[in-house]
């Protein structure tokens, strides 16, 4: 893969955990979040970053239109701080989502 060898090339370490946190799941990602599998991957986030600064990334450039939506809700309900990165010169604190009280009932209980 030509992006890890780069990031490798400038000291960066990259970890691929799409089969936990990717985005293209058969079942609705708001049911995804209630899994094993998706609490195993924040895990797996957390024990990598360590004290360090982490980014996380996806093929979709809008953050508010893909699963990184609720992986950072779940970071900054842990505890965490989330920054989205929407270009070079702009960047915005993530802040939890207001739930759409249609949907709520089908959300776990950390994204209410």
């Amino acid at each position: 893969m030509k992006f890890e060898k780069a990031l490798r090339t400038e000291g960066i370490q990259y970890y691929w955990l799409g089969e936990l946190l990717g985005g293209f799941r058969i079942e609705d990602y708001t049911e995804y979040v209630k899994t094993d599998a998706f609490v195993n991957g924040i895990n797996q986030i957390i024990k990598i970053a360590g004290n360090a600064l982490t980014g996380l990334l996806c093929s979709e450039l809008n953050w508010s239109r893909c699963h990184h939506q609720y992986i950072a809700d779940y970071l900054v309900r842990m505890g965490y701080k989330v920054t989205h990165i929407i270009n070079e010169h702009q960047k915005s604190k993530h802040t939890l989502r207001v739930v759409d009280k249609t949907r709520e009932s089908i959300l776990p209980d950390f994204l209410r």
